[in-house]
């Protein structure tokens, strides 16, 4: 898969105000096998599309919401996955040393199918993270409704380095 995502800008999830963003999860088929690139939109200016969310940490009891909607225009009975417990619906974390709250909530949108994952992200520890923030990577889990397959769009910027 070509790393379209580096052209494209990257949307910051800025834990620093407590703010929430709507966004919009377009699947795209495999082409011969080969899993593509799953854009991501802001959902209130479609034409703005991301490679990527890299989740900055910073200050104290500060928290973002993003409402993602995922769009089956183009990969027809897909869903996000929903867990049978923990609060981790629709995203496989990839980052060991993250310590910070964070919740994905899938929910059931109009076709009565997991469409709509709400990811929580907070900052609740009393020390501040450093001026950069830290990040976290993750990727995103869905499946088909009739066969329950595993399907995960991949991050070519998240790295996982086993301990």
């Amino acid at each position: 898969m070509a790393n379209i995502c580096a052209e494209l800008p990257v949307f910051e999830a800025d834990v620093n105000v407590n703010d929430s963003f709507d966004l919009t999860l377009k699947p795209v088929a495999a082409v011969n096998g080969e899993a593509q690139y799953w854009p991501l939109f802001n959902a209130a200016n479609p034409s703005e599309q991301f490679g990527n969310i890299v989740f900055k940490f910073r200050g104290q009891n500060k928290s973002i919401t993003l409402n993602i909607t995922l769009d089956t225009s183009e990969v027809e009975g897909i869903e996000f996955t929903k867990a049978n417990k923990g609060d981790f619906d629709g995203i496989v974390g990839l980052s060991p040393e993250f310590k910070q709250e964070f919740k994905a909530k899938a929910k059931k949108g109009a076709e009565n199918n997991y469409t709509q994952l709400t990811v929580t992200a907070a900052v609740k520890k009393s020390e501040q993270d450093d001026e950069d923030g830290n990040s976290f990577s993750f990727l995103w889990l869905c499946e088909m409704i009739d066969s329950g397959m595993n399907i995960v769009s991949g991050d070519p910027n998240a790295q996982y380095e086993p301990l």
